[in-house]
């Protein structure tokens, strides 16, 4: 498996405390930007709010835009739910949502 580096800036005293709170978590920094990422590429519903609210914040796409991705993301996850669909099939579904 080949790796790729990811490298962003921060304010210094973003960095700062996000390590000392890290250090506290007992979670180290790649660890948790690891899990970040996982978490927003298999859809977790918690980091998909967030992403919601930060997009709704800096207001990309129109609210009524976000709206309908959002009622759709719902109705998907009720279908898989009620048709018993697999993630394999769900993440199909997501990436027909995200191509309108």
């Amino acid at each position: 498996m080949k790796y790729k580096e990811i490298i962003f800036l921060v304010h210094e005293k973003v960095h700062a405390d996000l390590k000392v709170r890290l250090i506290y978590d007992k979670i180290p920094m790649t660890k948790f930007v690891r899990t970040c990422a996982m978490a927003y590429l298999n859809n977790d519903k918690r980091i998909v709010q967030l992403i919601n609210e930060q997009k709704e914040k800096d207001k990309v796409d129109n609210k009524q835009k976000r709206a309908v991705n959002i009622k759709l993301a719902a109705k998907g996850e009720e279908l898989s739910k009620t048709f018993g669909l697999t993630e394999e099939d769900v993440k199909e579904l997501y990436d027909v949502i995200e191509d309108k």
